[in-house]
C-alpha cells in the first residue's frame, strides 16, 4: 500500500509515515540480549516499546537533548526507566558501562556516528535512519571492521544495528 492511501476508517498506520521502522529490528535485539538498554533520542515509537518489553525487570536509560521534547516522556519514568536529559558529560559517563543494546535516534543526525564509536562493547548499537547520506557517510568508516552488521530496509526510514560479537538477529 502506498503510504498516501487511506487504510480502513481512513486511518494511516503509524509505520506509513515512518514511524516505528526501526521497531522490528530494535525489538529484536532487544529480545536477544538481557543487558541493560540505551535509548539516546526519545520517540513515540521506541520509548513505550521499549518500556514494555524492559520495565520493571530490565534497566531502561532514554536520554534526550531537547528539553522540552523531554517533558513528553517524563510520564514512562519508573522504577527501571530513567527519562534523562542528555549532554556530552553524561553521555561519556554512560559510555563507560556496558549494556545490551544502545538505541540511536536523537537529532541532528550526523553526530550519530560518534555515538556508535563511544558504545564498542555493547552487545548491539542500533542507528535509525540509516538510508540518509548525512548519518552513514561519517558511520561507514565507523562500522568498516565491524564483523556484525545489517541494515533493515524492509521499512524506511531504514535503520542498521552492529556488534563486534553477536550475529544480528534476523527480521523479515
Amino acid at each position: 500500500m502506498h503510504h498516501d492511501q487511506y487504510l480502513d476508517n481512513n486511518h494511516y498506520t503509524f509505520i506509513d509515515h515512518g514511524g516505528g521502522s526501526h521497531l522490528p529490528l530494535l525489538l529484536a535485539c532487544v529480545a536477544a540480549t538481557t543487558g541493560p538498554v540505551l535509548e539516546i533520542g526519545v520517540g513515540h515509537g521506541s520509548t513505550p516499546c521499549l518500556h514494555s518489553v524492559c520495565c520493571p525487570n530490565r534497566k531502561l536509560v532514554s536520554l534526550e537533548e531537547d528539553a522540552k521534547w523531554l517533558e513528553t516522556f517524563k510520564a514512562w519514568e519508573c522504577d527501571g526507566h530513567t527519562v534523562e536529559l542528555d549532554s556530552p558529560a553524561h553521555l561519556a559517563e554512560l559510555a563507560t558501562q556496558r549494556w545490551g543494546v544502545v538505541f540511536i535516534d536523537d537529532s541532528p543526525g550526523p553526530p550519530r556516528a560518534d555515538h556508535v564509536r563511544m558504545f564498542p562493547v555493547a552487545d548491539y548499537v542500533v542507528v535509525h535512519d540509516a538510508e540518509g547520506e548525512d548519518i552513514m557517510v561519517p558511520t561507514r568508516p565507523v562500522i568498516a571492521g565491524v564483523p556484525h552488521q545489517f541494515i533493515y530496509k524492509t521499512f524506511f526510514p531504514w535503520t542498521l544495528a552492529v556488534s563486534l560479537t553477536h550475529p544480528i538477529p534476523r527480521v523479515p
